[in-house]
């Protein structure tokens, strides 16, 4: 559990150093020289670390009674219930199933525009935009 919070914490002092240093008023510019790859490895890292610490206060449904067990004397330790955000594994989910929805979603057929980034602005983005006649926003 120390790793993965650990871990977690790291990535957080790498976004936050990223963005701490970003002028309030940033220009386009200012965005388009953000490290957009890192800033999405550490949000991911983030959420997967995370989804990691809700396995120990939450196992699986169909873990067995001792497995149960630990994730209630966690939960009790750490004072945390079901409102706690660790409990909810939607993201968490979504990140570690990826392939599994790309398969479903290829096998469907391509459509529309695959974005090779989804984090910061992208020439890619920009061209969308501008085929639209419509021009994205920095703010």
């Amino acid at each position: 559990m120390l790793f993965n919070s650990m871990s977690a914490i790291r990535s957080i002092a790498r976004l936050d150093k990223i963005f701490e240093n970003l002028n309030e008023r940033r220009t386009e510019k200012e965005l388009q020289l953000l490290p957009t790859k890192i800033i999405l490895n550490e949000f991911q890292n983030m959420v997967l670390q995370a989804g990691a610490l809700s396995r120990y206060f939450w196992p699986v449904p169909k873990a067995k009674e001792p497995h149960q067990n630990r994730g209630q004397l966690l939960r009790e330790a750490f004072s945390l219930d079901e409102t706690s955000p660790l409990h909810d594994r939607n993201l968490r989910n979504a990140l570690e199933h990826f392939d599994e929805r790309l398969d479903k979603y290829l096998a469907e057929g391509i459509v529309g525009v695959i974005f090779p980034e989804y984090v910061g602005l992208s020439r890619l983005l920009k061209y969308c935009f501008s085929s639209l006649g419509a021009k994205p926003t920095t703010s």
